[in-house]
């Protein structure tokens, strides 16, 4: 290959998947309402509960500062709500603020032990804070009360991956994709686990599932870009990363568009 190619390696560390990917793994409040409440509740919420849907809300919306305040008046109506406070540490996590999502966390868990949602997001916060034990600590806390937590084997995964243990990360992407096979996510980044072990055709085809089960998927379209020039294959590299490229840019994302176009730039 030549020098100026740009391989796997030069990108992985961009464009492997770490956002602890926000899809649905990431610091996500405990309950999920796809629509608005209803227009009562937003002019008079009446319960802890009322407050705690129209949070989630707010939450699901990016109004972070709106759902603390709910959260809050669900906790001056119902002060053990575990669910409150794991809300509460959610949100805070959204505005970066990790040490005051973990006290939320903690306080989550003293009220109930058993809450494995809330291990997973207090792990989240740790390992944003690049404190890797206790997060691992936590990711299997949470495994252990809730053995099919398809998110908490996910975030471990990607927990191993920063930490090199790329065997461990493979084992538990490949948990998390049989208890959630539409997790798009994990065979994206466990592709790129088979692309370090250079099992080219299993990563391959772990792109290729990942994009089909979300053809907006710029990442994998990039992964898979770059499979294929690391094989050789540089017009089909050069198909997947336009494809990205254009993706990208369709997201906004204009430091990975304008990466991308560098690298098609070096393509021979």
């Amino acid at each position: 290959m030549k020098s100026s190619l740009l391989t796997i390696a030069t990108f992985y560390s961009l464009f492997h998947g770490f956002p602890l990917p926000l899809q649905a793994t990431d610091l996500t409040p405990s309950k999920s309402f796809l629509t608005p409440p209803a227009q009562n509740l937003d002019s008079n919420p009446r319960t802890a509960e009322d407050y705690l849907e129209r949070g989630v809300f707010y939450f699901q919306s990016g109004q972070y500062h709106k759902a603390i305040a709910d959260y809050h008046q669900a906790l001056k109506i119902a002060p053990q709500s575990a669910e409150a406070y794991n809300n509460l540490g959610n949100a805070y996590g959204q505005l970066s603020q990790y040490q005051k999502a973990i006290s939320y966390f903690n306080q989550a868990i003293q009220i109930d032990p058993n809450y494995s949602q809330a291990f997973n997001n207090r792990a989240n916060a740790y390992s944003h804070l690049q404190q890797e034990q206790k997060a691992l600590a936590d990711y299997n806390q949470a495994i252990e009360i809730e053995p099919n937590y398809s998110n908490a084997y996910f975030n471990r995964a990607v927990l191993y991956t920063e930490l090199t243990q790329y065997h461990l990360a493979l084992s538990d992407y490949t948990t998390a994709i049989a208890i959630e096979p539409q997790n798009a996510w994990a065979y994206n980044n466990r592709g790129n686990i088979y692309t370090r072990f250079n099992h080219y055709e299993k990563a391959m085809a772990d792109f290729e599932q990942a994009i089909n089960l979300n053809p907006l998927f710029a990442e994998a379209h990039f992964n898979l870009g770059a499979l294929y020039a690391h094989l050789g294959n540089l017009q089909q590299a050069r198909q997947n990363w336009q494809q990205a490229s254009s993706l990208f840019q369709q997201q906004n994302n204009l430091q990975a568009y304008q990466f991308i176009q560098q690298a098609l730039q070096k393509l021979p």
